[in-house]
């Protein structure tokens, strides 16, 4: 598996002793107001402790967060430093990142990325939820963005992030817009509010490493409790693929749920709306008019994710 300020300050402490150190997309999307040189800020590139973060140079208000999770070195996303995987896997890690860093000067957003690998690091407990939103805290402090504490959270978790990932947004569901989860080895369960929040799980045909049955069973749990969530197969894979349509389908799901011009928090269409894939024909039907087994389906937002997530399963 891929491996006031001071009563804040003492949330961090606290944290890192317990870990041992450690929208609505049917609004009309409008470019934010442009800024001129002198008002436009550096492009925030910073490392501390565990943690790296990234703001675009043309990011004046943090509307969002991107926060990545697991087992490869994730500082990664955020600053473009090694993720420490497999000689073939790093330079696509590195194109991903690279994707999510555009994302980010398009819609507003911040990345951070942990240094620490997967579930041993941060495993599915309320500890490590305290050690991530004390991180956004010190990345407030040290860069004077005090938006980082409170902006909408989309997590990003990879394999062995999974867990955490997940757990992170049955936990803390009123700060997470969306969930994207690659090959996760484990999904948490989730209730109340957090089924109300969208998510995707692309999962690896050949993969060794996860139980993928088991992964099924919970994704057709969620979607049996009208959770909007999506899943992917991509064929003929295994754990490590990061394919161009796989790294392509991810950013494109991202940018639907981060919306551009939306300056309030980000809100999730109801599962009500929306487009329904049927994965034992590749079919997409608009929710209302859809046929097949609703456990099964997988539920986006717009066609064209639905039309994407077809051609990617082979369908």
């Amino acid at each position: 598996m891929w491996n006031s300020l001071p009563s804040r300050l003492v949330v961090t402490a606290l944290c890192a002793a317990a870990l041992g150190a450690c929208g609505d997309i049917t609004v009309p999307e409008t470019p934010s107001p442009a800024l001129n040189a002198a008002q436009a800020p550096e492009a925030t590139n910073l490392q501390f402790g565990d943690f790296a973060l990234h703001i675009p140079a043309n990011v004046h208000h943090v509307r969002g967060i991107v926060l990545a999770l697991g087992g490869p070195d994730t500082r990664g996303f955020a600053v473009g430093t090694s993720f420490r995987a497999p000689p073939l896997v790093e330079p696509l890690l590195q194109d991903l990142g690279a994707r999510f860093r555009e994302l980010a000067a398009e819609r507003g957003l911040a990345i951070l990325g942990a240094g620490r690998f997967g579930p041993t690091a941060y495993p599915n407990v309320p500890a490590s939820d305290l050690a991530l939103l004390a991180a956004l805290e010190q990345a407030a402090v040290l860069t004077g963005r005090s938006e980082l504490r409170d902006a909408p959270i989309l997590l990003y978790g990879l394999s062995g992030g999974g867990p955490e990932a997940s757990g992170f947004l049955q936990r803390n569901p009123e700060r997470v817009a969306g969930l994207f989860l690659k090959v996760p080895s484990v999904v948490a369960s989730l209730s109340g509010e957090a089924l109300s929040v969208p998510a995707y799980m692309v999962l690896a045909e050949l993969d060794v490493v996860v139980n993928n049955p088991m992964l099924r069973a919970s994704f057709a749990s969620l979607r049996s409790a009208g959770a909007p969530w999506a899943m992917a197969v991509e064929p003929g894979v295994p754990h490590n693929s990061l394919s161009l349509a796989q790294r392509e389908l991810t950013v494109d799901w991202m940018r639907a749920v981060l919306p551009l011009g939306h300056a309030g928090p980000f809100r999730q269409t109801s599962p009500q709306v929306g487009f329904l894939g049927d994965p034992a024909n590749g079919q997409v039907a608009p929710s209302h008019a859809f046929t097949g087994d609703l456990a099964a389906s997988s539920w986006f937002p717009k066609r064209p994710l639905a039309t994407q997530w077809s051609a990617f399963i082979g369908r």
